[in-house]
């Protein structure tokens, strides 16, 4: 199923009638504790059905927030091709609000910015930007410019 989902053109209708039916859960599930192959084709079905404001909601409810950030701090090589659809996933779920009920996110986005690619770089900045964009994060936005400024300091 998630070879398949992650290989569709789908319409947003589409998108809509999978997250309605419950396919996040079974594909959050599959990337956590999956081998390769199934991470790869459940995190590129999942970036898929991430593509609908509608599906971002389920996606931060499944707990992926925490698993992609864990697997963004991994230093595995084999891992790191998984990195790119991971911090796209990160990108979009970083317009709700709702990221912020994990505490530290927008931290340990900030902290991954010096080790990876600018590909992946570029999905974290977008992630960041949205994150201090949401009118609830005052409190983020100033621990996001006092580590900018630790960051800077230390380069």
């Amino acid at each position: 199923m998630a070879t398949t989902l992650s290989r569709m053109e789908l319409t947003d209708q589409s998108r809509a009638a999978l997250g309605e039916d419950g396919a996040i859960e079974p594909l959050v599930r599959m990337f956590s504790t999956g081998k390769l192959e199934a991470k790869l084709s459940a995190l590129s079905a999942l970036q898929n059905l991430s593509n609908l404001a509608e599906n971002i909601q389920p996606l931060i409810s499944s707990g992926i927030v925490a698993s992609l950030l864990q697997l963004l701090f991994s230093v595995t090589s084999v891992l790191m091709t998984l990195w790119e659809p991971a911090s796209a996933i990160l990108a979009r779920i970083a317009q709700s609000e709702s990221i912020l009920v994990n505490q530290d996110v927008a931290q340990q986005m900030l902290s991954l910015l010096n080790l990876s690619s600018p590909v992946i770089q570029n999905h974290l900045l977008q992630a960041l930007n949205s994150i201090a964009s949401h009118s609830r994060a005052s409190k983020v936005r100033r621990r996001m410019k006092e580590n900018v400024k630790k960051l800077l300091q230390s380069a």
